[in-house]
């Protein structure tokens, strides 16, 4: 016989019980109620009420869970009888079912009903800011434009506005230039040089000039223009300035000298710019719109009789301990815990100290009369041991007495040991090349005693294999199952890993459970498990 391995308690909890890590895997769970804890029986990990954790998932009571006994009969491919069995004659089980459905409905309506408050009051504050928006800029414009008119911003001051166009610069007058033909003037005699030593002049003597040129005469009816500016440059000498002759003037310009010579003429001036005062319109006095209404939630009043559970998980605990308070609200208008809103189904978790052991729940009706509800948990305070004081004893002096002979021993009790091993399903198990394949076995102890059952492989196959507790605990051939008290059942699971190139012939393991106590005398039956590849 092997040598027997040295076990743990096994676990008192649902092996599908477990907290969610922040990468959203699976982790240990804690041992007490906790919002924290998830069951993962099912693709994706689900919260479970604290009143379940305590009941159900925390204590040996999760094999007539649901949710348990659904993922075993997912895994195996069929439901097992024994399972089949509670589950159909247990009343609890059928009251933690509908109460658990009740649970998703009312959150699922919740969670429906906050959506469509959500995007109800989305769009009417998106309407409201809309309309704002409208009203400012409406507002807005229409003050520039008062502004403008009143103020005249968009209005010329006076006296800029330009009416005339600019005067066009006066046409310069064209002027003609006559010229005529003359014979070659005859060559200059030279001069006669003065005597050496006198620069003067005789006395008497005219100075000699060339002779002077032949004015070329004007044509009859032809007029010398000049611009009104034009100033006639004046002559070295009067006498040497040839005149002109009447017959060359012509008729109309006898009497009056030419309008070209006319250098007193005055220069036309631009006329001033008139001021021209533009009227301007009187604004139109601005029209206040009334502001818009704003919208006003009204609550709809509750229906029905109002239904109220307030209660304690635990109403004695020491002082220090922790409980947790429950509470199921309906038909009513408002739900306080201690002064601070809630919702109308929750759990808080308070622990107690010397002082404080009432926690008040306030609800408020349809038609707003308060009632409060209050729950006391009862501290049990430690009782003062006395001390015991010293006291003096005297000693007797030893007397010999005549001892009695010692009392038969008392036979011992006829106890009973016994057990059972039994399959979780069909034994027949069909399994996949390359993966491990699991099966639970349930070892019950029939006998009357606290006792430690061993499971033991009487048969083996051709792939590798092992035997395991929930706790972790595996071993190749032998597995004990450590005070199992009278009545308990166990689960022992067995792992077989298919390889890769297993052929389609089925491997047959065979396992009996044996009572530890009755020195090997207490056996169960043979429960024979066939694993195949399809």
């Amino acid at each position: 016989m092997p040598p027997q391995l040295v076990a743990a308690q096994p676990p008192t909890h649902c092996p599908h019980l477990g907290t969610e890590t922040l990468d959203r895997q699976p982790s240990a769970p804690l041992n007490y109620p906790s919002f924290e804890n998830r069951c993962w029986s099912a693709d994706q990990p689900v919260a479970i009420l604290l009143t379940d954790q305590a009941t159900q998932c925390l204590c040996s009571g999760y094999r007539y869970c649901p949710r348990f006994l659904a993922a075993r009969a997912a895994r195996q491919g069929a439901p097992s009888p024994i399972n089949a069995r509670n589950t159909a004659t247990s009343p609890l089980v059928d009251a933690l079912s509908q109460e658990l459905e009740e649970l998703e409905a009312d959150v699922e309506f919740a969670t429906v009903r906050k959506r469509q408050t959500r995007t109800r009051w989305g769009w009417i504050g998106a309407g409201l800011i809309f309309i704002s928006s409208l009203l400012c800029g409406g507002f807005f414009a229409a003050y520039i434009g008062w502004q403008m008119v009143s103020n005249e911003w968009a209005a010329s001051p006076p006296g800029t506005v330009d009416t005339l166009a600019a005067p066009a610069p006066p046409a310069q007058p064209q002027v003609y230039l006559i010229v005529t033909a003359t014979s070659e003037p005859p060559p200059l005699a030279p001069a006669t040089p003065a005597a050496p030593g006198n620069n003067s002049v005789a006395v008497g003597a005219a100075p000699a000039y060339p002779a002077a040129v032949t004015p070329t005469p004007t044509p009859p009816g032809a007029i010398l223009v000049l611009p009104p500016t034009t100033v006639l440059p004046s002559l070295p000498d009067p006498a040497q300035a040839a005149p002109l002759a009447e017959s060359q003037i012509a008729p109309s310009q006898a009497a009056a000298p030419p309008a070209g010579f006319n250098v007193q003429l005055e220069v036309p001036t631009r006329r001033p710019t008139p001021i021209l005062d533009i009227p301007t319109s009187t604004p139109a006095p601005a029209i206040s719109e009334p502001a818009p209404p704003t919208a006003t939630f009204t609550p709809i009043p509750p229906q029905g009789t109002p239904f109220v559970i307030f209660a304690a998980a635990e109403p004695i605990l020491d002082p220090g301990e922790c409980t947790i308070l429950t509470w199921h609200v309906e038909n009513v208008r408002a739900v306080y815990f201690e002064s601070q809103g809630v919702d109308g189904r929750g759990s808080r978790e308070v622990c107690v100290d010397n002082d404080k052991n009432d926690y008040d729940l306030m609800v408020v009706l349809a038609d707003g009369t308060p009632r409060t509800y209050t729950v006391s948990v009862d501290v049990l305070l430690p009782t003062p041991i006395p001390t015991p004081t010293p006291t003096w004893t005297d000693v007797p002096a030893p007397t010999p007495t005549w001892t009695p002979l010692p009392p038969t021993a008392t036979p011992t009790p006829n106890v009973r040991y016994g057990v059972s091993l039994a399959a979780d399903g069909n034994p027949a198990i069909s399994c996949r090349a390359d993966s491990v394949c699991e099966a639970d076995l349930y070892v019950t102890n029939s006998g009357d005693t606290l006792d430690n059952i061993s499971v033991y492989v009487s048969q083996t196959g051709a792939w590798s294999y092992q035997i395991c507790r929930l706790d972790g605990v595996c071993a190749h051939d032998r597995l004990t199952l450590i005070n199992m008290g009278a009545g308990n059942t166990g689960v022992v699971r067995v792992r077989v890993t298919i390889p890769a190139d297993a052929q389609a012939a089925a491997q047959t393991y065979a396992f009996r459970a044996v009572s530890e106590h009755s020195n090997g005398g207490a056996t169960s039956d043979t429960v024979t498990l066939d694993y195949a590849v399809p």
